[in-house]
Order: structure tokens, then C-alpha cells, then sequence
């Protein structure tokens, strides 16, 4: 009997060359989805986040199937499962349980701003500065009031091996609507690999530089829970007597560390003030859309511990752009939205990639072409919030459309 339940509960499982586990987390008393919540091998850097429906979607080799799976989300209690004990061909759902917690007094009487600036000094103790390979996933979207008109997603691994920092794109589709661009002027919208890499080891990240402190307060206003850790949540703004565009968001520090656990932020404009996008005049002239302002940005970075360490799980990028031509006979409202997601690294063996195999400098969009469907069958991935795949063939076919009346 025990070995024929045995072989229902795991057929296939303990055979096959891999294990995809897809699934759903959610709230346990209120069922609501959450989103962004960190779904990855136990105590290790593979791992994925769930979309907006809190749906994922995870690729193991099969080594790992008598590992746990864990899941964390801020503010709740971290739950593991035991790869073995999930079934196969069946969505997978995980509830997660709220965690409340009380802010102690000798918090209140910390220096809120110091502990900012030794949350900045541990960054090499805390953030794992050594020689890896990053493996990540980047969706970006562009889109007017009415259509997409930009869409990319790429898998690719970003190598750190005695100070040169490298890419080498694995697989990649992009699909623009020539249309939209031509009037848009090739305005070109993306991320580097440069920014990419940065982000992960919290090096050159604007918003901790001392020039922008100096211009911000923070309040430490409460204690959180992730990974089973506490937190501080730190809250800031830009000062009052700063007149310069300012930013406004909050840090999570690990309490015990003063690790960098999650960064949000936006800008902090003042009711009157216009953020111009392109700030010289040879910027404007060359682009010849020098009165483009932005009217919103905010962005995200989300850091995952993993065996004594912190990493770079997640970040995000959601910006409202108007653009208008030096004349301002032209203008479009355009909204962008962009996901880096680190699947999985690596700090064995570094050899970077040859020459002829490493990816431009440059924004990624420019480097990739066409389109295929059930794309991501290999790969970790975020799970879209719609039919990606439909959604590229009905701009492929847009443009076909019109480049044939041309």
C-alpha cells in the first residue's frame, strides 16, 4: 500500500530532468493573492518572484527534489515545503501567515539618520561583493493610451570576475510598433547592463549617495518581518528647504545587520515644479524632443538572504513619460514598466564568455529580435499578467501590416 501511494503521489518526479513547480501564495485568512513574493530553494540564490495574481512559476534540476521549496513575503512568517510533498500537474498553493510586531522603545531612541549611514558602511559585510554569475529575467513595456508599443523580455547572465563586469544574453525576443516610433523620433527606453549589475551589489545606486542624504530626513517609524527577521522600516522625504527635485520612499534594514532587505522610492516634486527628461541642450537637440518631462517614477529593489548573505532578488521600474518634440508640435503620453528578476547565482567557476559572445553595453532592447512561443519552457521566469505571446504576435503582425502599404 505504502509503496503504491508512493508511486502516485511522485510518478515521473524522481525520473525526469527537471522540476517545474508552479503555483499561487496567498493570504491564509483572506485568500488575497500576494504579489512580488520570493518563491526559491531553501537557504540558497535559485529562486523566483510571483507576479501581480501571486502565480509563479519555478525550474529546478533534479537534484534538488529532496530539497525544500521556501517562500517569503514581507510582513509574514517564511513557509517551507518539501519538493517531494508536492504533487505533480497541480497547482501548488502556498498560504502565508501575517506577522504583527511591536516597535520597542530602544528603537525610537536610535539615530534615525545614522542608521542609514551604517547600513551604507556594512554594505561589503552585508552584500556579497565577490567574483559570480548572475543569472537574471527582464520583461519591459512600453505603452501609449492605447496600445503596447514596445515590448522585450530576455534571459541572460551578468559575470563579475576580477572587476570586469560582463553579459551574454541566452535567450531574448523584442518587438517595437514601427509606427509609434517613427513619431516617437527612435525615442529608445530600456536598461543596461551596466545599471543592471549595479543595482545587484548596491554600488553607484543614486538614492545612498551622500549627496542625495544630505538633502533627505529619515524616520525609523516601524519593525517588520522578512525571512523570519526583523526589520526596521525606515521612512524618508526630501528636506523642506531642498528647492532641487527630491526623492521620497522607505528602507528595510535586517535588524540585526543593518543589511539592505527591500529600497522603494519616487519623486518628491513640489506642486509646480517640472521635471524635464532631458536636461542639456545637446541632449535636446539630438533627440529633438527637448520639452519631454517625466510624471511619475518609482522603482524598487527587494534583496534576498541566502547562506550568510544578501542578494539582489527583484527590481522594478514604473515611469510615466510625456513626450514633446523641441516645437511642442508633438506630444504622447507614454507609460513604462520594467521587471529584473534573479533567478539563480552562481560563484564557481567564473570564466566569462568570449568576446564575441558578450552583449553591448548598451540598453538591451536594441539587442534583441524576434519571437517565439512558449519561450520560457527552459528558463526561470516572472509569470506575465496577460498572453505575452499573443500580445507580440499582434504587433508583429501590425507592423507586416504596415510595412506592406509602405
Amino acid at each position: 500500500m505504502k509503496l503504491l501511494l508512493a508511486f502516485l503521489f511522485l510518478p515521473y518526479l524522481l525520473h525526469s530532468q527537471s522540476i517545474r513547480i508552479e503555483g499561487i501564495v496567498t493570504d491564509v485568512e483572506s485568500n488575497v493573492s500576494l504579489p512580488f513574493a520570493h518563491v526559491g530553494l531553501a537557504n540558497s540564490t535559485i529562486g523566483v518572484i510571483t507576479n501581480s495574481r501571486g502565480e509563479f512559476s519555478l525550474f529546478l534540476p533534479k537534484e534538488n527534489q529532496n530539497k525544500q521549496l521556501q517562500v517569503n513575503y514581507l510582513g509574514y512568517t517564511s513557509r517551507l515545503i518539501q519538493i517531494q510533498q508536492i504533487p505533480l500537474n497541480e497547482q501548488l498553493i502556498v498560504k502565508l501567515t501575517a506577522v504583527h510586531t511591536n516597535l520597542p522603545e530602544l528603537i525610537i531612541q536610535a539615530k534615525k539618520r545614522s542608521i542609514i549611514e551604517e547600513a551604507i558602511d556594512a554594505i561589503p559585510r552585508n552584500h556579497d561583493q565577490s567574483n559570480m554569475r548572475l543569472r537574471g529575467f527582464w520583461r519591459s513595456q512600453m505603452k501609449d493610451t492605447k496600445d503596447f508599443i514596445q515590448l522585450s523580455e530576455t534571459a541572460f547572465d551578468v559575470f563579475r570576475s576580477d572587476g570586469k563586469d560582463v553579459l551574454q544574453i541566452l535567450k531574448g525576443r523584442a518587438s517595437r510598433d514601427t509606427t509609434a516610433f517613427e513619431q516617437f523620433k527612435a525615442f529608445n527606453a530600456g536598461i543596461s547592463p551596466k545599471s543592471l549589475f549595479n543595482s545587484s551589489f548596491l554600488i553607484d545606486l543614486s538614492i545612498l549617495s551622500k549627496k542625495i542624504r544630505k538633502k533627505h530626513t529619515y524616520e525609523i517609524k516601524d519593525v517588520s518581518t522578512y525571512n523570519n527577521r526583523p526589520v526596521f522600516v525606515v521612512d524618508f522625504d526630501k528636506k523642506k528647504s531642498n528647492r532641487d527635485t527630491g526623492y521620497k520612499g522607505r528602507i528595510l534594514l535586517d535588524t540585526e545587520t543593518l543589511a539592505f532587505v527591500k529600497i522603494s522610492f519616487g519623486f518628491s516634486p513640489s506642486n509646480t515644479e517640472v521635471i524635464e527628461i532631458f536636461d542639456s541642450w545637446i541632449s535636446k537637440k539630438i533627440t529633438k524632443l527637448g520639452n519631454s518631462t517625466w510624471d511619475k517614477f518609482d522603482s524598487e529593489f527587494n534583496y534576498h538572504y541566502a547562506d550568510g548573505k544578501w542578494y539582489l532578488s527583484h527590481s522594478n521600474f514604473n515611469v510615466d513619460w510625456t513626450l514633446r518634440d523641441n516645437d511642442n508640435t508633438f506630444s504622447a503620453l507614454i507609460h513604462y514598466y520594467g521587471d529584473f528578476v534573479v533567478t539563480e547565482i552562481s560563484k564557481k567557476n567564473i570564466i566569462l564568455p568570449e568576446k564575441d559572445e558578450r552583449a553591448r553595453k548598451g540598453i538591451l532592447i536594441g539587442q534583441l529580435d524576434g519571437s517565439t512561443e512558449d519561450f520560457w519552457k527552459n528558463f526561470n521566469y516572472l509569470i506575465p499578467d496577460q498572453d505575452y505571446d499573443q500580445v507580440f504576435k499582434e504587433m508583429d503582425a501590425r507592423n507586416k501590416k504596415i510595412s506592406k502599404k509602405k
